[in-house]
């Protein structure tokens, strides 16, 4: 007798057959968006959920996970926009680094970093060091243009490592690439904001078909914590005293 392996069928794919067979045929106009309708694969081929924030489906909150998981959020009232972006680098349910965008057009755009714990810097560091690499191959070492990035880099790497972080510490990173340590209330708000968030979205991209064939309802649910951090000013925070 020939035995044929297989592998079991991906849970969304399963989600997608017991969708079929469970949802109710209804007129198009009466059909609520559930989860599901709301995942997609990207091009990499993760398993992503986007959802709109209001009727504009420009503005909306989409949540990846590919090695490390990712929150976004794009908003838009009248001429201003804004773009958070949440970042969770060793998946471990507590997110490490957000960024806050606001542009208010003509050319004026705020931004912020609030970071906690050591593993943006580490993050950093990882960036810093393929960079280095490049510079100092072979082929390209000796030009004077090389060198000198070699050397500003290697510069950054050493005041990265001057830098001692704690794993609760919280607080804004600067683009000179310092980190001031703060307990801000609207700090500690955007975290708590986003743990819940993360949380929430991971639930449902990881949930069997009961979960997924729900009507999508994350705005609606999590519309504090969404507007939490969509609301912080990032001008409040870009005068930070460096540490």
């Amino acid at each position: 007798m020939k035995i044929v392996n297989y592998r079991p069928l991906h849970r969304c794919c399963l989600a997608a057959a017991m969708l079929v067979l469970l949802t109710p045929a209804l007129p198009a106009q009466e059909q609520k968006k559930t989860y599901f309708g709301n995942m997609f694969l990207d091009p990499q081929g993760h398993i992503c959920y986007s959802e709109a924030l209001d009727e504009n489906a420009l503005n909306r909150i989409e949540y990846r996970a590919d090695g490390l998981e990712v929150i976004s959020i794009f908003d838009s009232k009248g001429e201003v926009r804004i773009k958070v972006e949440v970042t969770d680098f060793n998946s471990d349910g507590n997110p490490d680094l957000i960024y806050l965008e606001k542009d208010l057009g003509e050319r004026s755009v705020r931004k912020a970093n609030f970071f906690r714990g050591t593993h943006y810097q580490e993050h950093l560091k990882r960036h810093f060091g393929h960079a280095l690499r490049t510079a100092i191959h072979p082929l390209i070492k000796d030009d004077p243009a090389e060198k000198k990035r070699a050397f500003q880099i290697e510069q950054g790497m050493k005041a990265l490592d001057s830098i001692k972080l704690k794993n609760d510490d919280i607080g804004v990173y600067s683009a000179e690439g310092f980190f001031h340590v703060t307990r801000h209330k609207d700090i500690q708000l955007a975290f708590a904001a986003a743990d819940t968030l993360i949380s929430a979205l991971r639930h449902i991209v990881e949930g069997d078909y009961r979960v997924l064939s729900q009507e999508a309802q994350i705005v609606k649910k999590y519309g504090p914590e969404i507007r939490i951090l969509t609301g912080i000013d990032p001008a409040n925070h870009a005068g930070e005293e460096p540490r």
